[in-house]
């Protein structure tokens, strides 16, 4: 497995991955997945005998904090740790940036995947793209 990085931009491999979990399985509109942070984003793709599995991207929020989004994993290699490998890296470049504690908009149905790398939950369940969500917070 390895990782390939992207800043400022939206690599082809992150779009097919986006677009294969969030719209195609999950029904969102391609205008709310594809908002136009990641030109303001550094993301990663992660690559298992050559193939894009999984992404994920860091964005600095409005308060200067480090936020990891549009994290997915294709259907096929779910369960086989690659989300947790591309949460892991995301949390290494954010440590090497200087950040001392991250952020993630979790799906509810996600939370339980954070919880296991250490995020805490907070705050009240809000719907975002149509699905509902919770904040969750981790120091690093």
């Amino acid at each position: 497995m390895e990782f390939s990085w992207y800043k400022n931009e939206l690599s082809d491999n992150a779009r097919l991955i986006r677009e294969r979990v969030f719209c195609n399985e999950q029904g969102v509109l391609p205008e709310e997945d594809f908002d136009g942070s990641d030109r303001h984003s550094e993301s990663v793709v992660l690559l298992k005998e050559g193939v894009p599995v999984a992404t994920g991207r860091i964005t600095v929020g409005s308060r200067g904090e480090a936020l990891l989004g549009r994290i997915a994993c294709i259907a096929e290699e779910r369960g086989k740790g690659c989300g947790a490998l591309v949460v892991n890296e995301l949390i290494r470049r954010c440590r090497e940036k200087g950040f001392d504690e991250v952020f993630v908009h979790s799906q509810t149905r996600a939370k339980g995947f954070y919880k296991k790398l250490g995020f805490e939950e907070y705050g009240d369940v809000y719907m975002e793209a149509g699905i509902a969500h919770v904040n969750m917070k981790k120091s690093i």
